[in-house]
């Protein structure tokens, strides 16, 4: 169970990140993003695209998987936004999105059982 835990809570910091980007990526103040970060860079646009459909995707592979567990899943994803809105920074938050497209790959290879993470 600590597994689902853990996982789920990175899930829901990655989408935390996103959802923090975002918002400054459409409003035109880029000046505080990296380049790699901009609007007009279609990798980062996926990438934010990932993250925000990740916790989505997560609680309906819970639902799937486990029933009304999917009601502790939305907790745990609400628990890692609470966790990255009160400490992690702006930098911090430009690394998660950074390296989110592995750390997802990963948490949801595992979550289908493409492979086992012990």
């Amino acid at each position: 169970m600590i597994f689902y835990f853990i996982v789920y809570v990175i899930i829901g910091i990655t989408a935390s990140s996103a959802y923090t980007i975002h918002p400054m990526r459409t409003q035109g103040s880029v000046g505080a993003l990296p380049k790699w970060a901009w609007p007009n860079n279609p990798i980062a646009n996926w990438m934010v695209m990932a993250c925000g459909f990740a916790p989505i995707l997560a609680v309906v592979t819970s639902l799937i998987q486990s029933g009304l567990w999917a009601f502790a899943t939305a907790g745990e994803i609400f628990l890692g936004y609470i966790l990255t809105s009160l400490a992690i920074p702006f930098g911090g938050k430009l690394l998660i999105v950074l390296i989110s497209p592995i750390s997802l790959v990963s948490i949801f290879g595992a979550l289908w059982g493409f492979w086992y993470i012990g």
